[in-house]
């Protein structure tokens, strides 16, 4: 009815939203501001973004030059292969590991690399195919369903790769429209030892942490994915909180359960943030005792600083009478030892004495 249709129309739009956030996220050649302002209809060059480097975005940061190549011979034979799993479950980075030629277990023990589309797009780096995938989900040739699986203690949700309403063109060997995708030839040379050098010791810490739980993740879990068990949500969770105990870890990262930690020898990444965990703590003292010794040093000049003026001191402020007649104050460039003299303290006098000054000067200029 039009309640379900309605329904079904605004899951469309939804899915169709979520997957241009997904392209836009991919996308490291179009600049940033051209992306997010084209999709509400304006245009706008990335010269203009270029022209502040202040505040220039990543893309146009890095990108140096561009080409431009032809994809559509490689578009159909994706189309094709993913018609080769209409009754099998494939996923998108499973996809792009044939595509590229991994030489992986799985693959070869399922004989996908005798497959006609194994290593056809071994010229493409492994985020331009991916950029590729997300175009002809975009344009309808495939299209990512969303499959739920019940484990034991947890429900997990897969996104398997099958045909789009658009494919049947391709496989009945109807033309195409080409698809043509704009990859980097030429970035800047910022290395490693550049990026380390501007980062803290802490970013530093966490950086190698990060890396050190990946590389032990890969050795438990061999060929298998760890995305299901230990996602990239857990692992950054581990690399913020440091956790130095099981009942920490357990309790502090989501994903990890009782059973998990037995079952998958969790232990081995508690190691990991024990030892990096330390190492943080150290360079916390160190910058404690940096900030304490600054403190120290820097007190005395902050409070001669900040010392309020006093009569012995005139020669630095003076009252005056200004040209409307009234008593003001004079400072020396409207600053005292870089603070803003606001409240400047000479010889104390009563208050009558203003009043009566005022007062007289009011007199003279008629005001009473």
């Amino acid at each position: 009815d039009d309640s379900q249709t309605s329904t079904k129309e605004a899951k469309k739009v939804r899915i169709d939203t979520l997957n241009r956030v997904y392209d836009y996220c991919l996308n490291n050649v179009t600049c940033r501001r051209t992306q997010l302002l084209e999709y509400f209809g304006e245009l706008f060059p990335s010269s203009e973004c270029k022209r502040i480097k202040r505040t220039v975005c990543d893309n146009c940061r890095q990108v140096l030059k561009t080409a431009t190549i032809d994809c559509t011979q490689m578009s159909i034979d994706i189309i094709k292969m993913i018609s080769e799993f209409s009754h099998k479950n494939i996923t998108l980075p499973y996809t792009l590991e044939i595509l590229r030629g991994a030489n992986t277990k799985n693959i070869r023990e399922a004989g996908h690399n005798n497959l006609a589309a194994y290593n056809s797009c071994h010229q493409l780096s492994k985020i331009d195919l991916e950029r590729l995938m997300c175009r002809l989900i975009l344009d309808g040739y495939l299209h990512q369903e969303i499959v739920t699986h019940q484990q034991q203690s947890f429900e997990a949700s897969v996104a398997y790769v099958r045909l789009g309403p658009k494919a049947h063109m391709v496989l009945s060997n109807r033309l195409m429209n080409p698809i043509e995708l704009t990859i980097r030839t030429e970035q800047s040379n910022v290395t490693n030892d550049a990026k380390r050098k501007q980062q803290t010791p802490i970013e530093q810490l966490h950086e190698r942490c990060l890396s050190d739980l990946k590389k032990e993740l890969k050795l438990i879990f061999g060929d298998t994915s760890h995305a299901m068990i230990v996602p990239e949500r857990a692992i950054k969770e581990m690399v913020k909180l440091m956790p130095r105990t099981k009942e920490a870890m357990i309790k502090d990262v989501n994903e990890i359960t009782e059973e998990r930690y037995k079952r998958y020898e969790l232990h081995r990444l508690l190691a990991i943030t024990n030892r990096i965990g330390l190492e943080f703590d150290e360079i916390q003292r160190q910058e404690a005792a940096a900030r304490k010794a600054l403190m120290a040093t820097s007190s005395p000049s902050s409070s001669s600083k900040r010392k309020v003026i006093t009569s012995d001191e005139e020669e630095e402020t003076d009252f005056s009478v200004g040209s409307d007649g009234y008593i003001k104050i004079n400072k020396q460039d409207n600053k005292t030892n870089g603070y803003h003299n606001r409240f400047v303290k000479r010889k104390k006098r009563p208050t009558a004495f203003f009043a009566r000054r005022n007062a007289i000067t009011k007199r003279k200029r008629g005001g009473f």
